[in-house]
Parts: C-alpha cells; structure tokens; sequence
C-alpha cells in the first residue's frame, strides 16, 4: 500500500509494522480498529454545502433526519479484531489472507486473487451467488450494479487508481468501469477522501478511522 514496512508511534511507544493483506485488501498503511466509509454524489455536494460531510456522526443524523437518501448514501462500518482481521466482510481466510469477502455495493460474496501483495481479482462465488438468490437472500433489484469478476490497478502511492470488470446478465451484462483520484491522506497514511467517477455518476467517497 502507501508504504510495505514503516515505523508508528501507538500509546506512546515506537514501534515497526508491516502492512498486512488485510490491511492492502482494505487500502491501509496503518493498523485501524475501524473504518467508517460514505459517499455522497457530487451534485448533492454542491447542493448541500452546510453539511460537514467529513463527519460520518453528521451523516448519519442528516440519513436519518430525510436529509440525505439513504438509498445513495449510507455510512459502512469494517471493524478489525484484536489480530488485524475483518468482521463480517471477510468470510474466510487462508492464514492471515482473506480468500472469500463481501463487497460494499454487490451482491455475492467474491474470492480474491492477491499480486505482490495486492488484491488485484475478484471473482464471484457463483455457486453460493445462486444458492443465496434460491433461498431468497439476495435480491437483486436492491442493487444498482452487481458484477461477475472485477480487476483492480493500482498508482504509484499503491491506492487504486481503477477497477474494471463485467457486469452480470442482470444488471446488462457489460464491461464495467470506474476509476479512482484525487486522494486526500491522513498523518498515517490512510486515505480519508477520493473522487469516484462511475459510468453514470460522479462521487466524493469519505473515510473516518477509529485508531
């Protein structure tokens, strides 16, 4: 990611760390307890600019008061245990790799495929896919893209700079693009915001860390 071995100060005490899988999985240098992740369209940005949409607590109040449609924006929680691993979003690992997670915003549960370090391929699990829509778990019509495999590249700083993938027969069945800039990082080297620009719209994704 940002760096692969670097040395943070925590309670006090120095100390060096290497960057796990996990963390790479979830774009981050440093060990958080939590992430907590929105995003808001540009457009709905502009039109609002009294909301401190840097304050995920803001977000929330504004979700829950019709402020913001909580169909388009809604604040994501990763919580990390005590050994670096990821509650609920990561379903299985292979050692300290994840193999099979839950992506924010598809159906499915995908196995990851990691290059130098990185997670660069996600394929979906089609048997569990199927078996879930069967037993009405899934329901696509809640999701606005959902995708077969997908690809992601990284910049020189290690974050992703896009991700490319098909869509599944569902949702067209087509190629499926978008690319990530503009990234705002933290004094840990976290990421705390990036522009997003889909095929169909524009957005400000934003990160909060619980360190």
């Amino acid at each position: 990611m940002f760096t692969i071995s670097q040395t943070h100060v925590a309670q006090g005490q120095e100390t060096s760390t290497q960057t796990t899988q996990t963390q790479k999985l979830y774009q981050l240098s440093t060990p958080v307890k939590v992430i907590h992740e929105w995003e808001i369209q540009t457009d709905i940005l502009a039109d609002n600019p009294q909301f401190n949409t840097t304050d995920y607590k803001v977000i929330n109040k504004a979700i829950e008061n019709g402020d913001l449609d909580e169909m388009s924006t809604r604040v994501v929680n990763y919580e990390f245990t005590s050994d670096g691993k990821v509650l609920d979003w990561v379903l299985q690992y292979n050692g300290q790799t994840p193999v099979k997670v839950r992506v924010c915003g598809l159906p499915g549960i995908f196995n990851v495929d990691f290059e130098n370090g990185r997670p660069v391929k996600f394929t979906l699990d089609k048997d569990a896919f199927q078996n879930d829509i069967d037993e009405g778990k899934i329901y696509l019509d809640g999701y606005e893209k959902g995708l077969e495999y997908f690809d992601v590249s990284y910049n020189n700083q290690g974050f992703p700079s896009s991700l490319s993938g098909k869509s599944l027969d569902y949702f067209g069945g087509n190629q499926y693009q978008e690319s990530y800039s503009k990234y705002t990082i933290d004094s840990n080297g976290n990421w705390i915001n990036r522009i997003v620009d889909t095929p169909n719209e524009t957005k400000k994704q934003y990160r909060s860390y619980e360190y």
